[in-house]
């Protein structure tokens, strides 16, 4: 890469009719009486300018510019006469074919006598402005020939063979819609057993923290033989109390020992929820005891539901034989549990 300083002339002395060095009207002429005064055209002032490296903070360097490329930063450093900037922006005058030769990226500093531009180049090549011009609203001035040299950033080797470029980003290449169709299918599988195995562990974590909440004494087989005695104690000494409403309560608190009971003996949340989710959890954990006694467990569920939906008339000997089934069922339940955890099946 190679870059050449600027050198400028000085500016041409306008000549006129009457007309000092500096483009006014000479004090010892005058003008006829009765002609227009013919107004000189103002001359174009001329800088000189010189093209400098930059450091990495954009601050010139004072250092002539080398290892020119495409895009690199240079320092483009004026002077010249005062001019009148005015307030407008600065731009550079170029032709069409020379828009991508030279592009002005900021002013780094304006005075009247003195520019600081940050300049670039966007082709490579000779780059020659024989008379570069710089523009303001209020003034325009020549800043002279202008060349330098920029490399290519691409190395050419005629000697070797050009070879095509590799496959480069092949993800993203278009891909079938079958393909993504298969992916985000995937994606949603994965996603939906995510939040199934993250869903049972919440809910397992917080039936154990309920059991921990109501702990009992001793097994569970014992505690719900309690709750038997203690339902039949409060509800069936006087029959006289005896009315829909209080078997309504009874039979609720039937259901609600029975449920805690294969909760506490099986270790399943089926302490809530309807009675088809429990027989299904018992039966995927428990297979043979839903073998045995799901018939039976499923006749008191629907004891249960049709005294509260459908307000069967419920007699003490009613709840009596409900109670019976339930001591059943958790006679069996105890047996196969025991027999389950020896290796039974």
């Amino acid at each position: 890469m190679q870059s050449s300083s600027q050198s400028f002339q000085k500016s041409p002395q306008v000549k006129g009719p009457s007309s000092d060095l500096s483009g006014q009207p000479s004090s010892g002429s005058e003008q006829p009486m009765g002609q227009s005064a013919e107004s000189s055209a103002p001359t174009m002032k001329k800088w000189s300018c010189r093209l400098f490296d930059v450091d990495e903070n954009q601050k010139s360097l004072d250092l002539p510019p080398s290892q020119l490329t495409v895009g690199k930063l240079l320092s483009l450093d004026c002077e010249g006469q005062p001019v009148d900037w005015g307030s407008g922006s600065l731009r550079l005058v170029k032709s069409q074919e020379q828009k991508y030769d030279l592009q002005l990226l900021k002013v780094m500093q304006q005075t009247d006598t003195q520019l600081r531009l940050l300049v670039t180049s966007w082709k490579s090549g000779d780059i020659l402005f024989q008379d570069l011009h710089i523009r303001s609203d209020a003034s325009e001035v020549s800043l002279g020939e202008v060349r330098f040299q920029v490399a290519s950033v691409l190395k050419s080797d005629a000697t070797q063979e050009q070879k095509p470029f590799g496959p480069w980003g092949a993800i993203s290449l278009p891909l079938p819609q079958y393909l993504w169709l298969a992916i985000a299918f995937l994606a949603f599988v994965l996603l939906a057993v995510c939040g199934f195995v993250v869903r049972k562990r919440t809910l397992r974590r917080r039936f154990l923290m309920e059991l921990e909440k109501h702990a009992i004494v001793g097994t569970a087989y014992n505690q719900f033989n309690k709750v038997l005695r203690s339902i039949s104690r409060q509800y069936f000494t006087k029959q006289s109390l005896w009315n829909s409403e209080r078997a309504l309560t009874c039979l609720a608190d039937i259901e609600r020992g029975m449920r805690w009971y294969l909760a506490r003996e099986l270790m399943l949340p089926v302490h809530r929820g309807s009675a088809k989710a429990l027989m299904k959890q018992m039966n995927s954990a428990y297979p043979k005891i839903i073998k045995l006694v799901g018939k039976d467990i499923n006749l008191a569920f629907v004891e249960f539901a049709q005294a509260t939906t459908t307000k069967k008339n419920i007699s003490i000997q009613d709840a009596t034989q409900l109670i019976e089934l339930c001591r059943k069922i958790a006679d069996t339940v105890r047996d196969q549990k025991a027999f389950h955890e020896k290796g039974g099946g």
